[in-house]
Parts: structure tokens; sequence; C-alpha cells
């Protein structure tokens, strides 16, 4: 059974000057056949989709220089990605964003050495 929650979270939107409050809307997790996945969505301002296939390369970053070095979301794919895992996201301008982070239950090395 997914588990749900809400959280306050400030957020800073690269069009908007002040700060905003986001408000995470769905937190879900769950196993898929031999992996397990998280889902976390928000009801901020989406992200741009010219900006969304960006996100994840390093130094890439829509905030002010200086506010931000880009890697947060960079390192996070690197990590996921050597865990044999995948990161996705949906976006749409206006109706915020899903994160999804899926990971094999086993690792490939430990599923050879079970064998």
């Amino acid at each position: 059974m997914p588990r749900l929650a809400r959280i306050k979270l400030p957020h800073s939107v690269a069009s908007v000057a002040s700060v905003a409050s986001v408000t995470l809307q769905r937190v879900s997790t769950g196993q898929t056949g031999d992996k397990v996945w998280i889902a976390i969505g928000d009801d901020g301002a989406g992200i741009p989709a010219d900006v969304l296939p960006r996100i994840f390369d390093p130094f890439f970053t829509t905030k002010a220089i200086g506010s931000g070095s880009g890697l947060g979301l960079s390192i996070s794919y690197g990590i996921i990605a050597k865990h044999h895992g995948t990161i996705g996201i949906t976006s749409a301008a206006g109706e915020g964003t899903l994160m999804r982070v899926e990971l094999p239950i086993k690792q490939p090395h430990e599923m050879h050495a079970t064998k």
C-alpha cells in the first residue's frame, strides 16, 4: 500500500523573484517485480518544457549566478545510475512535477553471488 505525506517546503522558482510555497502532494512507494520505487510529486510551478531535457546536465541551472551550481540533479542521476536504477520526471508548467526513482532490489553482483 503506498504511503502518502503532505509537507510544506520553501521553494525558489527561477521565473519568480520571491520565494513561493510548494506542497508535496504525492509521496508513494512500491515494488514492481524485482525493483522498488519512490515517487514524489508537488503542486509547484512545474518545469518548462524547454528546460526539462537539460535538468540532469552537469552545471545546468535556472538560478541566478552564484545561487546554485547545477550539480544536484546531475549527482543524483549518477548515484542512481551506479546502482542500476532510473530516475524519471514528468512535469507541466503550472501543474507541478513528479519525480520517480526506481532501483533494483538486488544489485547485479549480488545476483551472481547468490547463484
